[in-house]
């Protein structure tokens, strides 16, 4: 009778011994990519209204993500309707994150030669407020709208 009752103690014992892990302190890490790792993310315009899509490129950063601001739309984007009013002649785009999270991105045109959905896209593609320069014109930071 006594066995059953020793039976049960060891049987709970062994079941909160756990598998062998021993406890730790917690472990912390760093934040996650806050860009896809599958490609390029950027914001194009379709039907009036800003979208992120994505390109595969060798190179995820903002930088690269503005240059193709400028750049055509692939075949595939135009199908679905996607355009750019980030003019061609905005290139090359410079990306530099300043103090106060605010970044400065460099045009080869003046910012005031821009559409307010350009600069937009921009802001937006950027991911934090920006200061667009460029033609000895400096804007005041910029942020993407709605987000």
């Amino acid at each position: 009778m006594i066995r059953r009752p020793l039976a049960a103690v060891l049987l709970l014992a062994l079941l909160c011994a756990g598998c062998g892990v021993r406890a730790s302190r917690v472990i912390s890490g760093v934040s996650g990519p806050t860009v896809p790792a599958i490609g390029a993310a950027f914001y194009l315009v379709r039907d009036g209204k800003l979208t992120m899509v994505t390109r595969s490129q060798s190179s995820n950063d903002i930088a690269t993500a503005l240059t193709l601001l400028a750049s055509d739309v692939s075949a595939e984007e135009a199908a679905q309707g996607f355009t750019t009013e980030v003019p061609r002649s905005a290139a090359p785009i410079g990306f530099a994150m300043g103090a106060g999270g605010v970044a400065t991105v460099s045009l080869a045109i003046p910012p005031t030669a821009l559409s307010a959905m350009a600069t937009n896209q921009i802001a937006c593609t950027a991911r934090t407020g920006v200061s667009l320069t460029g033609g000895g014109v400096t804007t005041r930071p910029v942020y993407c709208p709605g987000r």
